[in-house]
């Protein structure tokens, strides 16, 4: 598994995924500022997600632009099997069961939407 994102780390790549290319300025305005955060704290944590290999940046003039070295389905699945092994350890099946019951408790139509999804790619897999 690789490097792991706090909830500040994620929102934060979240808004450079939104913005695509971006600056520590545009990040704050659209993140620090709302939130009542420094202008630095947007800058270390940007930072702290170019070390980690999330982001990357290179100068323009004086100058860091940072974009998306990682794409958020990727990221995203990352973080989400690490909350099941979280939870869970090393077997997911309890903590799809679970998930299985409270879609069906919220939207039933969801879980037909999901095994057709499911369908699908067991398709797509015995077709590779």
């Amino acid at each position: 598994m690789g490097p792991t994102l706090g909830e500040q780390e994620h929102d934060i790549l979240t808004a450079v995924w939104q913005l695509g290319t971006c600056t520590v300025r545009q990040v704050y305005e659209r993140v620090g500022a709302p939130r009542g955060l420094a202008y630095t704290t947007i800058s270390t944590v940007l930072d702290r997600l170019h070390k980690k290999g999330f982001l990357s940046r290179e100068r323009d003039g004086k100058t860091l632009v940072y974009r998306a070295a990682k794409r958020e389905g990727s990221v995203e699945q990352s973080r989400m099997r690490t909350l099941v092994d979280r939870i869970f350890g090393a077997d997911p099946e309890p903590a799809v069961a679970r998930l299985v019951d409270a879609v069906e408790t919220y939207d039933p139509a969801l879980l037909d939407r999901l095994a057709k999804e499911i369908a699908a790619r067991r398709r797509t897999r015995r077709g590779s």
